[in-house]
């Protein structure tokens, strides 16, 4: 639906309201799924291209995500994490019983592989309240915009 046609219908008074309401629902939705998915964590991308909207009825929208480790990164893991202990590899080389197991990775930047045999974990990161927040704020924006506009319309 057009703005300017919405807003014609509201100064005419002829506007329909389930019209209007889907109108400002969908710059809700679509402001609040920008801002979610740029404050998203990128390391592969993955998470950040798995999002997903849709309405529920005319009054609600849901957002999901299906990745397996996006509750790592909102609630955080290790000393950062609900159980607040730290990660650490478990029990014997099997090559050599003398050593303990370690864990290894690669710094994203590249460089040497990283043997820890405990990691702290990574801290809690809001980035969906983030979002949320901010997509609120830019549809509010929008809407009071498309209203502000309503002069040229009355002319």
């Amino acid at each position: 639906m057009n703005d300017r046609k919405v807003l014609q219908e509201v100064v005419d008074g002829t506007v329909n309201i389930e019209e209007l309401q889907s109108r400002i629902l969908d710059v809700f939705m679509g402001e609040i799924q920008a801002e979610v998915v740029k404050g998203t964590p990128v390391d592969t991308g993955y998470m950040r291209q798995h999002w997903h909207e849709r309405r529920i009825g005319t009054k609600q929208i849901e957002f999901s995500n299906n990745t397996a480790y996006l509750p790592f990164h909102i609630t955080g893991t290790g000393l950062y994490g609900p159980r607040h202990q730290m990660i650490c590899a478990k029990g014997m080389s099997k090559k050599n019983p003398r050593h303990l197991h370690v864990m290894a990775w690669k710094p994203r930047g590249g460089g040497d592989t990283i043997f820890r045999r405990c990691t702290r974990g990574i801290r809690p990161n809001p980035f969906i309240e983030n979002g949320i927040e901010a997509g609120i704020a830019n549809a509010c924006e929008a809407v009071m915009q498309m209203f502000r506009s309503a002069d040229h319309v009355i002319q």
